[in-house]
Formats: C-alpha cells, sequence, structure tokens
C-alpha cells in the first residue's frame, strides 16, 4: 500500500518546476509593487518587519505559482496534494517530536560547524540589524510568518509535491533523501545545509507515516516558532 501512495499523482516534474519559475515570476511582481508603494508612501520600518512583510510576498508568490499551475491545471484539491486531516492527538504528538528534534538538530550543527563554519544565528536569519530588540509586533509578525506561512507553503512544494511524486516511482528511502536534498539546498546557506536536510529527512518520514501534510506542518512551525520565541525571550 505504501508503494501505491504517489503513484496516482497527476502532476510531474515540469509542473513542478513551472510553478515554482511561476512563483519566482509572482514573487518579484510583489515585491516590486511593494517597494513602489513604500517608497510612494514613504513609510519608515524595522529590518525585521520588512524581512517579514518580503518574507510573506515571496511566500504568497510562490503559493499562487502552485495553485495556477498544479491545482487549476492539473484539476487536483489540496487534499490530493496531502492535506489530508488527522487526529488532534497526533498534532499533539509533534510537540514532544519537535522537542526531540532540537537536540538531534543541535548535535548535527555541533559536528558540522568545524567543516562548514558557524550557521548564522537565529537573530542573523531574523534580521534584527542594529537592533537586537523585539517588539511584539515584531515578533507576532515573524511568527505568522515563520510558524505558518512558510511551514505550510514549503511542505506543499517539498513534502507535497516533489516528496509524494518521488515516493510513486522509487523507495521510501530514495524518496526521503532526494527531497531532502533539495529542501536544503534551496535555501542557500552552506552552513545550515546539514540541519536543514536532516529536517527534511523527519519531515518527509512524518509525512510518510501519516500520510498527511498536516504533520509535518506542525514539526515544522514548531521548529520555526521555537527559533524565533527564543530570539524574543534572550534578547
Amino acid at each position: 500500500m505504501a508503494a501505491e501512495w504517489g503513484q496516482d499523482v497527476p502532476w510531474r516534474p515540469r509542473d513542478i518546476w513551472l510553478s515554482l519559475l511561476v512563483g519566482l515570476g509572482l514573487s518579484a511582481g510583489l515585491i516590486g509593487v511593494f517597494f513602489i508603494g513604500w517608497s510612494l508612501a514613504d513609510v519608515r520600518a524595522s529590518d525585521t518587519i520588512l524581512f517579514s512583510v518580503l518574507t510573506v510576498l515571496v511566500y504568497a508568490g510562490f503559493f499562487a505559482g502552485v495553485y495556477l499551475i498544479v491545482v487549476r491545471r492539473r484539476g487536483v484539491s489540496f487534499s490530493d496534494i496531502g492535506f489530508v486531516r488527522v487526529r488532534a492527538t497526533t498534532l499533539a504528538l509533534m510537540l514532544p517530536i519537535t522537542v526531540g528534534l532540537q537536540l538531534v538538530l543541535g548535535i548535527i550543527v555541533f559536528a558540522s560547524s568545524p567543516l562548514l563554519g558557524e550557521p548564522p544565528s537565529a537573530s542573523e536569519q531574523l534580521v534584527l540589524g542594529g537592533s537586537p530588540a523585539l517588539s511584539v509586533g515584531e515578533v507576532v509578525l515573524l511568527l505568522v510568518d515563520a510558524a505558518l506561512i512558510a511551514p505550510f507553503v514549503e511542505e506543499l512544494i517539498f513534502r507535497g509535491l516533489v516528496y509524494r511524486y518521488l515516493r510513486g516511482r522509487w523507495n521510501v528511502i530514495g524518496a526521503v533523501i532526494v527531497s531532502s536534498a533539495l529542501f536544503a539546498a534551496t535555501h542557500l546557506i552552506v552552513p545550515l545545509m546539514p540541519v536543514l536536510f536532516a529536517l527534511g529527512i523527519v519531515l518527509a518520514r512524518i509525512t510518510e507515516r501519516y500520510r498527511s501534510l498536516y504533520p509535518a506542518v506542525a514539526v515544522h512551525g514548531l521548529n520555526n516558532g521555537l527559533a524565533v520565541l527564543l530570539v524574543a525571550f534572550t534578547t
């Protein structure tokens, strides 16, 4: 039954690449419109708020690309891609899994840093600039961005489109490794790639176990949210 899980997906690699290209174009367009409006309005905001808004626009563009190319063009629903309901107890189980995952990822960072260099800190990734203290508004924006929007769109693409397509053609190990490698590579932060690769493996295995993207979204969101809260309470 596991081998049949991804065999009936109607999308193909060209649909995935096309949706990403369209998403990239839409993201660029949204950012361009935003900066035009920003300059006309002469609004001032912190680097963190600007980063959050721009990140939301990027994810909005990629979501729209997937919707236009895969959902509309191929006539599939989001449940077909993997957003299938699971029990509340299953989602609750993702909390202790995430806590244990933090320990594993910390060990990977410690082991890989001598070879790849120190990864950027959570505060550096959140673009705090010269003002490390986060306001309440910044924390809320970052949580919405990092713990809700980013996990939803990234799981839609990497565990929904990519992993499920590969799973119908390869065995579990091959599909997990390739989808996780793509997940790590697309973030373009070399010192973080081992951590992201490991995270991708865990998320793919969770998706395989529950046949739904929601548990992976929960772990992904909790992982990102904990990073935001760590910065918020330590700066």
